[in-house]
């Protein structure tokens, strides 16, 4: 499955990670393979298959939040997480603090491939699970 590079943008500094050990954390680069309906991965269009994942750019899916009545909100996770589910007894996955994007149109056209609603410029990635009780303690 080939997909869109997308650069990883984090807090600048000494600010620690907080993905927790999430694909973000480890790579500068992701490749968005396709999106995520209904527990089934679709792939991107054609002319949006282009890179390879690899290590140094590890696979992602692009997955949409409706929260109310507002539109769509997309954010990132990561393939494994899709496909094979979280770690049993995990909790997530969540927003780790980082984003990716790209300047490539192909990019951000595929909001309108998709749904014409969904707006794609710098989305969250949701790389980031815990244990069930570092959640509880970690959400107190």
């Amino acid at each position: 499955m080939k997909g869109l590079r997308l650069t990883v943008y984090r807090a600048a500094g000494s600010y620690p990670d907080c993905s927790n050990g999430g694909v973000s954390s480890k790579a500068d680069v992701l490749t968005v393979v396709g999106r995520l309906v209904d527990g089934v991965v679709i792939p991107l269009p054609k002319g949006c298959c282009v890179f390879s994942p690899s290590d140094e750019a590890p696979a992602v899916v692009l997955v949409e939040s409706r929260i109310a009545r507002f539109d769509p909100t997309p954010h990132l996770i990561p393939l494994e997480f899709a496909e094979d589910g979280i770690p049993s007894g995990a909790v997530g996955p969540m927003d780790g603090g980082n984003y990716a994007g790209s300047c490539d149109s192909r990019w951000s056209d595929l909001g309108k491939h998709f749904d014409g609603k969904l707006r794609l410029d710098v989305v969250a990635i949701h790389d980031r699970i815990e244990t069930y009780s570092d959640y509880l303690s970690l959400s107190r």
